[in-house]
């Protein structure tokens, strides 16, 4: 529900206020901070309807700062 909620409010946000990232990058790091859904791969919203969400590895070549986070 948290990684449900973030998708909502990324969408809400331009470009400049994510900092430049992509909305699933977006998710990711901000589960990264709050240290919650470091297994989830993927959201279903709708029908069935599957938004993936960026790598560990892909949000951390961005935002070497979350590394300290594990």
């Amino acid at each position: 529900m948290v990684a449900f909620k973030l998708m909502t409010w990324s969408w809400k946000l331009t470009n400049e206020q994510r900092g430049g990232v992509t909305s699933r990058q977006f998710i990711r790091y901000q589960l990264r901070r709050l240290k919650l859904g470091a297994d989830l791969t993927h959201l279903t919203t709708g029908k069935n309807t599957r938004r993936t969400l960026a790598s560990v590895d892909e949000v951390l070549a961005l935002r070497p700062e979350l590394r300290s986070a594990d």
